[in-house]
């Protein structure tokens, strides 16, 4: 199935929503649908990320860069986020956080735009205790070109 691009114009801005899961784990690929301003789906790949913890009602932070890979080009978009402690068992963290186009290729090369996201990671033990679980993050905000 192919996807159909839809740009916005640099005057008049439209909106976007994306949803991207992945496995848990950092640097596992995953995948990701967008639609509104863009229309596409593919590969989510974080591409860095750095995260602090402290102990406070803040659980802690972290900066990000991500990539899109769909059928019409890649995106990449850098993330800022807070995340907190929602429940300890089962285990499971809310991130709030911004993004920002920073770059794009193929027919998001003149694309830029920002917006929200809200992810919740859901962590659980199983009897080996390795984690499983996935992220789901659900992006909006406004693109243009």
């Amino acid at each position: 199935m192919a996807a159909a691009l839809i740009v916005a114009s640099a005057s008049l801005p439209q909106a976007v929503a994306i949803t991207a899961t992945e496995p848990l784990g950092d640097f596992n690929p995953g995948s990701f649908t967008a639609s509104g301003g863009i229309t596409d789906s593919g590969v989510y790949q974080l591409l860095e990320d750095r995260d602090v913890a402290v102990p406070s009602p803040i659980v802690g932070t972290s900066h990000f860069i991500f990539s899109l890979a769909g059928i019409q080009g890649t995106i990449i978009l850098k993330g800022e986020t807070v995340f907190r402690l929602v429940s300890a068992i089962p285990l499971i963290l809310r991130e709030d956080g911004s993004w920002l186009i920073v770059d794009g290729t193929g027919a998001y090369a003149e694309l830029s735009g920002e917006g929200q996201f809200h992810k919740l990671v859901d962590v659980s033990l199983v009897e080996d205790r390795v984690h499983v679980g996935c992220r789901a993050a659900k992006h909006v905000g406004t693109i243009g070109s």
